[in-house]
């Protein structure tokens, strides 16, 4: 029983991560983008190109989603709301590159001033059943505060939002994980296999 349950585990490993090494040619760029200034009834506008490095189609699907982690002095943003997609699915061809809209639009009114939010742009399989993802965007937000001071602008400034990109080639690569991924499903699966096809030894009868 024991052997069947660490097979067991071994396989689901393999299961989960299969889907992050399919995904191993897919570059994501830029990496990292700082969002400055933003304040009620503004938005940003950022331009992120994907590309296909398989030998064979892709579709995606974008869309906002928690970060795994943050970055010091920020946290995650509690309104994936503002963050939408356009394309939200795309369809890329064996080495061909898109581009996607990501808008990042505070509503008018919003009670959300002074802030540092991080949220990330995912991409994820179309019609994969797992919600492994290789590939993202880091959105770093900084908002306006009210009266003299504020995050992200100095005393006083009513100047519009700034945005600076950090190109994927500063930071680490996603293909890097997925390379990783794809050996320690290929390892699990096969230990998985080894566990399960080795027999048991017979016991030897006592003698005398």
């Amino acid at each position: 029983m024991r052997k069947l349950a660490i097979a067991m585990t071994c396989a689901a490993i393999a299961l989960f991560l299969f889907p992050v090494a399919t995904l191993a040619g897919l570059g994501v760029d830029p990496g990292k983008v700082y969002i400055d200034n933003l304040y009620p009834g503004t938005k940003a506008e950022v331009q992120v190109t994907v590309t296909n490095q398989n030998d064979h189609e892709i579709t995606l699907i974008a869309a906002a989603r928690q970060p795994d982690y943050t970055t010091a002095g920020y946290e995650p943003l509690p309104y994936r709301g503002w963050v939408t997609c356009n394309p939200a699915e795309v369809a890329i061809p064996a080495g061909g590159k898109t581009k996607i809209t990501v808008t990042i639009a505070m509503p008018q009114g919003a009670a959300y001033e002074g802030k540092q939010a991080e949220a990330w742009i995912g991409f994820v399989e179309k019609g994969s059943t797992s919600t492994a993802q290789i590939g993202v965007t880091r959105l770093l937000i900084s908002m306006r505060g009210s009266g003299a001071s504020g995050v992200g602008a100095m005393p006083g400034d009513t100047g519009g939002v700034s945005i600076s990109a950090v190109p994927a080639s500063q930071r680490a690569s996603p293909t890097t994980w997925a390379v990783l991924a794809g050996a320690i499903a290929l390892s699990s699966g096969a230990g998985a296999f080894w566990l399960l096809r080795k027999k048991p030894r017979k016991r030897q009868k006592p003698t005398g």
